[in-house]
């Protein structure tokens, strides 16, 4: 089941929101619940541009960047 947030609730991606993906269950019973919450201030340019040097390529398999 997918919940779609709202565009006005979303505005400012990721910058403004915090977002908790949680893994149940294993093989062909896994599923992902997606929670967000909005962030008490904005990332700082600092810590915006230390999450751009993570590789999650290489962090995690099938990983693509957005």
């Amino acid at each position: 089941m997918i919940n779609e947030i709202p565009d006005e609730e979303w505005e400012g991606g990721l910058n403004a929101n915090d977002v908790k993906v949680t893994r149940t269950g294993k093989d062909t019973t896994t599923t992902y619940t997606v929670q967000y919450s909005r962030k008490s201030e904005p990332l700082t340019v600092e810590q915006d541009n230390a999450l751009l040097e993570i590789d999650v390529e290489r962090m995690v398999a099938g990983a693509v960047r957005l």
